[in-house]
């Protein structure tokens, strides 16, 4: 089915920025040679209507993001609230270290902080001049934190998000949009990329080894399995599942831009030979989040509104009824019924029995 000319812009999907995604809000003048100052976001009425991209749990509160700067609460999933962000530009994700504390990042490698459960919010960095958006954000600890995003931007704060600084990511020259950075259940982090890119760190941050993938499209998101696994999903409804991505073999540093031309991997015993396996997804709509219904089941949203369920002990996947027709971005379990955002905004997906 082909896929809409809005999941281009889907920053979830990681791919390119739209054009109505670079709204007038965004910027502001800062004087002649002086950087682009952001402007706030505009309170909206439908806000909650608008493309949403992420959602997370603050304690008992809900917060979404999206379009324009657009930073929704709720506290029961069903009505919602707009609160004043500090960037008129599309926001990508949001993650809670705690009930209290929690980042946003977006377009312009804009990084907002919360420390009150998503009340208010305040900037932390932003590069308008290079509008280059930021996909993921995640922490090791309290102090050391990591932000990722389009053609390998990198970020390192080590003083709990006071500043952040670019970094050299091993694999940046490759140019490869990072759509992810996930922490595994053993504390161990991943990265996972355009075009097939993996990368695993066991040293917090420190060093990095990039995997062999079988797949050379884009993962968009990935899911902790296990102590050192992951489920892996992305473009075309592909589904992998790793048990332990420190076992898996690295690519040669040398042999990169082999690796970089390498075509889809489709014989069953050389992509177990990598440590993946692949699950079988007859329909083709790009995957883009989800979330954990068990220890053993996940569920994945993406395009057309298409849900996903991954029974990853079994590895089957099954259809889902989906009310939606849109893209979804991410969902969510919340008290006892899937939630999911994207292009309309919020959406009650029902319940998942």
């Amino acid at each position: 089915m082909p896929m809409k000319k809005w999941m281009l812009g889907l920053a979830t999907a990681m791919l390119a920025a739209p054009a109505w995604s670079q709204d007038s809000v965004g910027e502001a003048a800062g004087g002649e040679g002086a950087p682009p100052v952001p402007r706030p976001a505009v309170m909206a009425p439908l806000a909650v209507r608008s493309t949403l991209l992420d959602v997370a749990r603050a304690g008992d509160r809900l917060v979404a993001v999206g379009t324009r700067g657009h930073i929704l609460l709720s506290a029961d999933g069903r009505d919602w609230q707009q609160v004043a962000s500090p960037v008129g530009r599309m926001l990508t994700r949001v993650r809670f270290t705690g009930a209290q504390r929690g980042w946003a990042v977006g377009h312009d490698a804009a990084i907002l902080r919360t420390q009150d459960g998503g009340a208010t919010w305040t900037l932390q960095h932003f590069d308008g001049r290079r509008g280059k958006p930021l996909y993921d954000i995640n922490f090791t600890d309290e102090r050391n934190g990591f932000a990722v995003g389009s053609y390998g931007q990198y970020y390192v704060t080590t003083d709990g998000g006071d500043t952040w600084n670019a970094a050299a990511f091993p694999f940046t020259e490759l140019g490869m949009h990072l759509n992810a950075i996930v922490r595994l259940n053993d504390g161990s982090l991943l990265i996972a990329g355009e075009r097939g890119v993996a990368a695993h760190s066991t040293d917090g941050g420190r060093s990095w080894r990039q995997l062999q993938t079988p797949y050379s499209g884009s993962f968009f998101g990935a899911l902790p399995l296990g102590e050192r696994g992951a489920v892996i999903y992305g473009m075309r409804g592909n589904i992998y599942r790793v048990a332990d991505l420190a076992a898996c073999p690295a690519v040669n540093p040398a042999e990169l831009e082999e690796w970089d031309l390498r075509e889809t991997v489709p014989d069953p015993a050389k992509v177990a030979a990598m440590g993946w396996r692949h699950l079988d997804n007859p329909v083709k709509e790009s995957l883009f989040g989800g979330a954990w219904l068990s220890d053993r089941e996940a569920v994945l949203v993406g395009v057309n509104g298409v849900i996903r369920r991954v029974d990853a002990a079994s590895g089957q996947v099954a259809a889902v009824p989906s009310p939606a027709d849109e893209i979804l971005s991410t969902a969510m379990i919340f008290r006892g019924r899937l939630l999911g955002v994207g292009r309309r905004g919020v959406q009650d997906l029902g319940e998942i029995r």
